[in-house]
């Protein structure tokens, strides 16, 4: 048994060998396809050798262990943000294709043997999807919005941060200027008042992979405390007037749907409307296309670090936000876990896509919403896919095959923390069952030390077949 650093830090995928069964139809197509695939290339590998080409001068040594992925050259990646000097968010802002973790990473990996161990990196601006900001007092009485500076709770505001989705940032000012409309306080911690703690902001699609401006999913932490019938009242004001400038100030078309409500406290219940502290019944629908997804409120009366709190209610909008990733699309809810960078993520599960052969069954552990594998299952038309949302705190590794038995065959491994990986793949490695197959990283958080790494490891022992080599090759 593997002990995880932290709950959640990973996710596993394991693929066990497909049993014998009836094809069916695209499963067919696709051994067809791989068929002829495989006598053309025995035809290329029996034809005569063409003739060499013509002599050049040697191309430039390229970056050693470097591939970016649609983007501009990865030595070029700069952060060039106006906040970097004074932000806690991002440690890096040049090079940052070379975060310092990565030298222990090419090293533990050049020791086991792998040669080809490549850090995939993307853009380096506007590709979080996904933000939290806390919302406190500034020096000058005016609502400070963003981080914390470092070993303090003084909000460093970061309104032009490059490393967001533009949506947000026009997002985090229509709040701004609503916070002095409605006269909501930011909230004190020496005292304990105040309404607004944190903002939770998503920027979506409003149809998955349509192109469309970006809509924000906001998520307002309120302080609630029980009792206090007033709240109720001046949260419902503030989301419908944030609610109304976004949609006159970015957007001029409205589809009428719903506004639901479901009462999260007894006081926050008392302050709200009758009808919507009563039903959760559809109302009406209001759509942006550029700013409003989804208003939803988080309740957190505790004085705590913690940012969100057990209770919800729906205040505006529609209830799940959508995402098209590795070729499917996958919904979720503000408290679903969610990569913010969708561009990494994407190429972090087309990798995993050429390992997993074609008919396997398919185990997807720390499932969340199912993201990894619902990818799977619409590209490699597996036989079952199994989805596991494990929450304690170990994680019980597969027991290896014996002769004859069919098992696990491979094991992939994203892991969102290298010490994390780096422990695990010594034990893995110690153990004898397991043969590291390949691994490679994604740059998903560009700015910070942090890579996120896919490894791929096969049962020791299991006797390989095509299909199983080919789906790396």
């Amino acid at each position: 048994m593997l002990r995880t650093a932290c709950q959640g830090s990973y996710c596993l995928v394991a693929a066990s060998h497909p049993q014998p069964a009836k094809l069916t139809p695209r499963q067919r197509r696709l051994q067809k396809q791989r068929n002829q695939w495989k006598q053309q290339r025995q035809q290329q590998q029996t034809a005569p050798p063409p003739p060499p080409p013509p002599r050049s001068p040697p191309p430039p040594p390229e970056r050693r262990l470097h591939q970016g992925l649609g983007t501009p050259d990865a030595a070029t990646l700069q952060l060039e943000c106006p906040h970097f000097d004074s932000c806690s968010g991002c440690t890096l802002d040049k090079q940052l294709e070379r975060p310092p973790v990565l030298e222990d990473a090419e090293r533990f990996f050049e020791e086991t043997g792998l040669v080809h161990f490549k850090l995939h990196t993307g853009r380096s601006q506007r590709w979080r999807r996904r933000a939290r900001l806390a919302v406190r007092q500034g020096p000058g009485g005016e609502p400070a919005i963003g981080l914390f500076e470092e070993g303090s709770h003084t909000v460093t505001p970061i309104p032009a941060c490059t490393v967001h989705h533009p949506a947000i940032n026009e997002a985090v000012q229509l709040v701004h200027e609503a916070l002095a409309a409605c006269r909501i306080q930011p909230y004190d911690e020496a005292s304990g008042t105040g309404q607004l703690r944190y903002l939770q902001l998503t920027a979506v699609e409003e149809a998955p992979g349509s192109g469309q401006p970006a809509a924000v999913q906001l998520v307002l932490v309120w302080n609630c405390q029980p009792g206090d019938s007033g709240q109720g009242r001046r949260l419902q004001a503030f989301a419908d007037h944030l609610w109304q400038a976004g949609q006159l100030r970015f957007d001029s078309t409205r589809l009428l749907h719903s506004i639901w409500c479901a009462a999260a406290m007894d006081g926050l219940s008392r302050g709200l409307p009758g009808n919507l502290a009563r039903s959760p019944a559809p109302a009406f629908r209001l759509s942006s296309a550029i700013l409003r997804h989804l208003r939803r409120a988080n309740f957190q009366p505790d004085r705590t670090n913690t940012i969100l709190g057990p209770n919800w209610l729906l205040l505006h909008g529609e209830l799940w936000a959508w995402a098209r990733l590795g070729g499917v699309d996958v919904c979720f809810g503000p408290g679903s876990f969610m990569q913010a960078n969708f561009e990494a993520m994407g190429s972090a599960l087309a990798a995993m896509q050429r390992f997993v052969p074609v008919g396997a069954t398919i185990t997807d552990l720390h499932a969340g919403v199912g993201t990894i594998g619902l990818s799977l299952a619409a590209t490699r038309a597996p036989r079952w896919v199994e989805f596991v949302e494990i929450n304690g705190q170990g994680l019980p590794l597969f027991q290896h095959p014996a002769a004859g038995e069919a098992g696990v065959r491979r094991l992939l491994y994203l892991s969102c923390g290298w010490p994390a990986l780096k422990r695990d793949a010594a034990a893995l490695l110690a153990s004898g069952h397991w043969r590291l197959r390949h691994a490679e990283c994604f740059l998903f958080f560009p700015g910070s030390d942090h890579i996120e790494t896919l490894t791929v490891w096969d049962a020791a022992g299991c006797a390989g077949s095509a299909e199983w080599s080919l789906a790396s090759d």
